[in-house]
């Protein structure tokens, strides 16, 4: 252990004249200030700095969030849009049936007469899942187009895929038509 003799440095300070004394007192203010930067002010600034580089990593965070916020309309539009594309949580089973309702529905306003409707196969492309159905129908030609025209413009992305029309008697206008209709589904 190292003893100190204050005795003896507090002798040395008192034979020291005033100009050394000034010397040593500014020494002793340096180290003193030295101390209290070293120790106190260097930590405290940069644990601010820290807090600075954090604050503006949230910041830019919540910018983006915000951002992403915003556009939180556009998307709620855009899914309205698309709803009816969308087949959420249905099965197969539960897509052909309502696939073969809305065919039947479509066939109804335009005086289609079904003879019969029954869903082939279903096929996945890309994203999007395609289901087929095949309808024998008998219909006179101008309402054949009526509900050809339906097909095309309801909101369901209804597609003939093929299209097979022949006249059912020589005497009568009523045509015999065979179609594979396809509707894309987004799952």
């Amino acid at each position: 252990m190292i003893k100190i003799d204050v005795q003896s440095i507090y002798k040395k300070f008192l034979k020291l004249d005033s100009k050394q004394k000034k010397i040593f007192y500014i020494a002793i203010f340096f180290v003193v200030l030295l101390i209290i930067d070293r120790g106190i002010i260097n930590p405290i600034g940069s644990a601010i700095k820290n807090l600075d580089e954090d604050i503006k990593q949230k910041k830019e965070k919540i910018r983006k969030d915000l951002g992403i916020y915003e556009q939180k309309n556009v998307v709620n539009e855009i899914t309205l849009k698309y709803k009816d594309f969308l087949s959420g949580s249905k099965s197969t089973d539960e897509e052909i049936t309502f696939i073969l309702k809305d065919i039947e529905v479509l066939a109804n306003k335009s005086e289609v007469y079904i003879v019969d409707l029954k869903p082939l196969s279903s096929k996945e492309e890309d994203s999007v899942i395609r289901y087929f159905v095949n309808l024998n129908c008998e219909t006179t030609m101008d309402k054949l187009i009526e509900f050809l025209y339906l097909l095309d413009n309801v909101n369901k992305m209804f597609f003939v895929e093929k299209c097979r029309i022949s006249l059912k008697s020589k005497d009568l206008d009523v045509m015999a038509c065979s179609l594979v209709i396809s509707k894309a589904v987004i799952p």
